[in-house]
């Protein structure tokens, strides 16, 4: 296992350092290839971080941002995680990042399951990954007791995206692949809250990884995880 671990004493701190770690990699990539590629993900924690980057010294027209994963649901919906990118992240200087959508409501959802796979395979090597952790142990969508969750988590599969029915959470979902995600430069876990450290600790030792998927990314070494947590 190969786990770097960033500690803030607030979510504050750990938004800008984290946005700081994003933005020198996404310079050096730019720097070196042209182009940089960012897969982030939904939900409450980072909206903080979206905003930071969203202003960031950065030439973003150079720079492709994606979702780890997305709700079924329509771009106006409030569970809509591409909505929350479009409000926090892709404002200022943002604004000129080509966004990727994982979600069309109005598209078969199969034709779409077909045409992403396609178009993120075609993808060169994201240059960072910032996944996300629930309490039950998942990350994306790779929901603990999902249907076609083993399939999600094979690293030898050639999907690149793949359609989750959690058990536990609303909405059918669209979301990348573990063996997509980890075809990154750079892996991080963006965690807070003391229960979801108390879990961290429990699942970087190694676990049933159809029980916590999360653990999949933690107790893998290549590439790295960097954790970055605060209370």
């Amino acid at each position: 296992m190969s786990l770097l671990l960033h500690e803030f004493e607030c979510a504050d701190a750990l938004d800008v350092a984290l946005s700081e770690r994003l933005i020198d990699g996404l310079a050096a990539a730019i720097d070196a290839r042209g182009e940089a590629i960012l897969a982030v993900s939904g939900g409450r924690t980072p909206a903080g971080l979206f905003k930071c980057l969203s202003d960031a010294p950065l030439d973003f027209s150079k720079v492709m941002i994606t979702l780890t994963d997305e709700r079924c649901v329509p771009i106006d919906h409030p569970d809509s995680n591409a909505q929350m990118v479009q409000r926090l992240l892709l404002q200022g200087k943002a604004k000129q990042a080509r966004f990727i959508p994982l979600y069309d409501a109005a598209l078969d959802l199969a034709a779409q399951r077909q045409t992403l796979n396609v178009q993120f395979n075609g993808l060169p090597t994201f240059d960072a990954v910032v996944l996300g952790m629930g309490l039950d142990g998942h990350t994306a969508s790779l929901f603990p007791g999902a249907t076609g969750l083993s399939a999600a988590m094979d690293l030898s599969s050639d999907r690149a995206v793949t359609m989750m029915q959690p058990l536990t959470a609303p909405h059918a979902r669209m979301s990348l692949t573990a063996a997509r995600l980890l075809k990154t430069r750079a892996l991080i876990l963006h965690v807070t809250g003391e229960e979801k450290l108390g879990l961290l600790n429990t699942v970087s030792g190694g676990v049933d990884v159809m029980q916590y998927p999360v653990g999949l990314f933690l107790t893998q070494n290549a590439p790295s995880t960097e954790v970055f947590w605060a209370p």
